[in-house]
């Protein structure tokens, strides 16, 4: 055999042994959260071109992660978080559920949807806040779509404060 097939084999190998370590890890995070997770919220502190910033609390100790991919959200915003007991380092944001706090002041209006974009799992929907129109796109799961109607007025609470912050109400 030549050099240069065997250094195309030993690549080869090791990018396969990468994938496959890539997938375990996966599943094993997977499955670390579906067994022996718990749940908090996390709130957006940072957004950059590196992506989301958002910071978490268990049992009184400072966490965050970094979410890259792109999400329609404002610095104060909140999400739940499904992190592993033993190690509160691994977690997973849970997007499609945005939250707001027992005590946080909040409001309600009405919105319609606009767009369900099946690709990336966004629904677009614009709300009114006094005068002002305002459109947001969320994710969303796909049980979530199951009853969508195009011009129904359906509930959203927003945040006085920052009106940005909204979820909409498809259930």
């Amino acid at each position: 055999m030549k050099i240069e097939q065997i250094g195309g084999i030993i690549i080869a190998i090791c990018c396969i042994f990468l994938a496959i370590r890539s997938i375990n890890k996966q599943f094993d995070k997977e499955t670390l959260l579906s067994k022996w997770g718990r749940s908090t919220h996390g709130e957006v502190v940072k957004k950059n071109s590196n992506g989301i910033m958002l910071e978490y609390f268990v049992e009184g100790k400072n966490y965050e992660t970094i979410l890259s991919s792109p999400l329609d959200c404002v610095i104060g915003e909140r999400f739940m978080i499904k992190y592993y007991i033993a190690n509160p380092n691994i977690c997973e944001v849970l997007v499609t559920k945005p939250v707001f706090l027992e005590n946080e002041i909040v409001d309600t209006t009405f919105g319609n949807i606009i767009r369900i974009e099946t690709k990336n799992k966004e629904l677009v929907f614009y709300y009114f806040v006094d005068t002002l129109k305002l459109y947001k796109t969320i994710k969303y799961s796909i049980k979530d779509t199951q009853n969508i109607r195009y011009n129904k007025n359906y509930n959203v609470i927003y945040s006085p404060k920052t009106p940005q912050r909204a979820i909409i109400n498809i259930k």
